[in-house]
């Protein structure tokens, strides 16, 4: 592969070197032309150069040419770099640090304070918010409540019925075959009392 084809493979290299070239010619090109005017002042006559008054007015407008010619070539471009990215100013690389403004710090008071309609939905949907919990709460307490007297009204039935219990037991599970027959035998004898058939053991006398 030649160089040519190599540029023209490169085209970034080569805007490089174009720019590099540029750069260096612009640079040689003004002491040339300085040495051509002072070349052609000397090839003049003496009758045909002109009042000292021109000479000294041409000697400072060719020395102001030459200060031009200087700054400009202080201010040539000298990195090829220049040609492609701009630099950038040295008050923006300079620049500090800005504190954060009240709008970036706290968003969500000054959109509110903005827009007072947006503040008072939040303001009703907070508030809603807290009644559904004050509700829930209001019901678990209540079942929580109930759930309370049940076990107690439960407990309370189970004791009386043990008291009951306790009380009507006469021990039948001690009595034996015989004692039994003789309990039998003493009901039928005894018979059942008499404040059930009171009217029927003391009749009315007949008229």
């Amino acid at each position: 592969m030649s160089i040519f084809e190599f540029l023209l493979a490169n085209p970034f290299l080569l805007i490089i070197i174009m720019g590099i070239l540029f750069s260096f010619f612009k640079r040689q090109n003004p002491p040339n032309e300085e040495q051509q005017g002072q070349g052609q002042r000397q090839q003049r006559p003496a009758g045909q150069q002109r009042a000292p008054q021109r000479q000294a007015g041409r000697q400072q407008s060719q020395t102001a040419g030459t200060e031009q010619t200087q700054r400009a070539e202080q201010r040539e471009i000298k990195d090829w770099r220049d040609l492609f990215f701009e630099p950038e100013p040295v008050e923006e690389q300079r620049q500090e640090p800005r504190t954060p403004t009240k709008i970036e710090r706290y968003p969500t008071l000054d959109g509110n304070e903005q827009n007072p309609n947006v503040a008072e939905t939040e303001i009703n949907t907070r508030s809603n918010a807290r009644e559904r919990l004050e509700e829930t709460y209001d019901q678990l307490s209540r079942a929580q409540e109930e759930a309370a007297r049940k076990f107690e009204h439960q407990t309370q039935q189970k004791k009386r019925n043990n008291k009951s219990s306790e009380s009507l037991n006469l021990n039948f599970d001690n009595l034996s075959g015989k004692e039994a027959m003789r309990a039998v035998v003493m009901a039928e004898v005894i018979g059942p009392p008499r404040g059930r058939n009171s009217r029927g053991a003391y009749p009315r006398a007949r008229r």
